[in-house]
């Protein structure tokens, strides 16, 4: 089990589109964030006065990375078959990019369902722990700074149903 303080840079978002048979963890990615939300539902009462009264409602998660732009994998030489690159991720979100190159947002709506881990390299060694759901891919973003800056990209998944902590065994 791990503890203490983990280092940021260890922390991984994996996307698996086999359904979970081999996931894929982000090219060049800067920065990787879950995040869980409660949202609140209105319990005021003639009683209440001016006062809000609120009660646990439902549970959503996201999860979201930012990464430098790339168009090919080789501008590495340390890149793997294992890591998921913006193109990948854009033809995830519009089906019909990874086909022809056009992005026909009538054909190419239907978005693939993704399992998806949020984990520190450890949480995926015997004993160690992540967190696991299925998500849908729902905002891409590329940006351009001015000349002699490194272009970037974000991207966001939203969560469907449970996130679940597992153990790894």
């Amino acid at each position: 089990m791990e503890s203490g303080v983990i280092d940021g840079g260890l922390l991984r978002l994996y996307i698996s589109i086999d359904n979970g048979v081999t996931y894929k963890t982000g090219y060049m990615d800067t920065s990787a964030e879950l995040s869980i939300s409660n949202s609140l539902k209105d319990t005021r009462t003639k009683d209440s006065g001016s006062w809000e009264e609120s009660a646990p409602g439902i549970y959503s998660w996201s999860l979201s990375g930012e990464k430098l732009y790339t168009l090919v994998q080789s501008v590495n030489a340390s890149v793997s078959q294992d890591d998921i690159t913006m193109d990948d991720l854009l033809s995830l979100m519009v089906a019909d990019f990874a086909g022809t190159g056009e992005v026909d947002c009538d054909t190419g709506k239907i978005s693939k369902l993704l399992k998806v881990k949020y984990s520190s390299p450890m949480g995926l060694l015997s004993g160690g722990f992540y967190y696991e759901g299925n998500a849908y891919l729902v905002d891409i973003s590329i940006s351009a700074g001015n000349d002699g800056e490194n272009a970037t990209a974000s991207y966001s998944l939203t969560g469907v149903g449970p996130l679940l902590k597992k153990t790894t065994t």
